[in-house]
């Protein structure tokens, strides 16, 4: 075998090494996702949204079609249900245990917005100074662990639910069904 063809079996085997190496990369954990909740937007069939000084809005799926139950009885907004009802698929960053006495700390003993997403209560505390996420605990996972876990969640859902009751009726002027 001449010098070159050593030198190319040589380098053909490192690049051989090398994409093994790129292929199952070694050292890196796969990395686990969790989420706020179980459910996923599909299965949500109520909303209840309670505010603190705001008061409380109820929402309900009536055949494939969103309505404003309380505290008026009208159409609602689509955008706005999609945004809620996206609290059950999201993603958890960070989870962490508190006892009952840290809750304040984060805003959690007295939040200023819960919601139930059909039977399962979540409530949303105050914003992370260091990574700007917000505060939340599903309080039916605690119920069933007895551990209070927090979790941080992309906050930008509780400038939503805090905002006015108007928001959330349906913006057409007609019903869909209506001809002109």
């Amino acid at each position: 075998m001449s010098r070159e063809a050593k030198s190319n079996f040589v380098l053909f085997i490192i690049v051989i090494c090398l994409a093994l190496i790129a292929w199952y990369q070694p050292g890196l954990k796969k990395i686990e996702l969790h989420y706020l909740t179980p459910l996923t937007a599909n299965e949500i069939h109520t909303i209840v949204i309670e505010r603190e000084t705001l008061g409380s809005i109820k929402l309900s799926k009536q055949n494939n079609n969103w309505f404003l139950q309380e505290p008026y009885q009208l159409p609602a907004n689509i955008q706005r249900i999609n945004t809620i009802t996206a609290l059950a698929d999201k993603r958890s960053y960070t989870q962490f245990e508190v006892n009952d006495s840290d809750l304040s700390r984060y805003q959690l003993d007295k939040p200023a917005v819960s919601v139930w997403l059909n039977h399962h209560q979540f409530v949303l505390g105050k914003t992370d100074p260091i990574k700007k996420q917000r505060y939340a605990m599903n309080l039916d996972d605690n119920q069933t662990t007895g551990k209070n876990t927090v979790h941080l969640i992309n906050g930008v859902i509780f400038y939503q639910l805090r905002s006015a009751v108007d928001s959330f009726i349906s913006p057409a002027l007609l019903p869909p069904q209506a001809a002109i």
